[in-house]
């Protein structure tokens, strides 16, 4: 229960900053894309900050790049492509 509130209290901040920064900033997109990169630097680092055994460690550092690149990956697909040649 406590994940499920966290990851609705992350997305409400997230969406949030990214309405902050389209109204406050030139180019928010790149804004963001840096916010959300540093804190996934600072996901990765956490898990090695606690408590407990190396293989949980790892294994909790490995989530948030591995969700993060298939942001990355799922949002490429979506995007439209433009004919080559024009």
């Amino acid at each position: 229960m406590t994940l499920v509130v966290l990851a609705v209290a992350a997305a409400l901040l997230a969406t949030g900053l990214a309405h902050l920064l389209l109204i406050s900033t030139p180019s928010p997109q790149s804004y963001f894309g840096w916010i959300v990169g540093l804190l996934t630097v600072a996901a990765v680092v956490a898990p090695f900050v606690s408590t407990g055994t190396l293989p949980v460690k790892l294994a909790q550092a490995v989530i948030p790049p591995r969700d993060r690149i298939g942001d990355r990956w799922a949002g490429q697909q979506t995007q439209p492509r433009r004919p080559v040649g024009r």
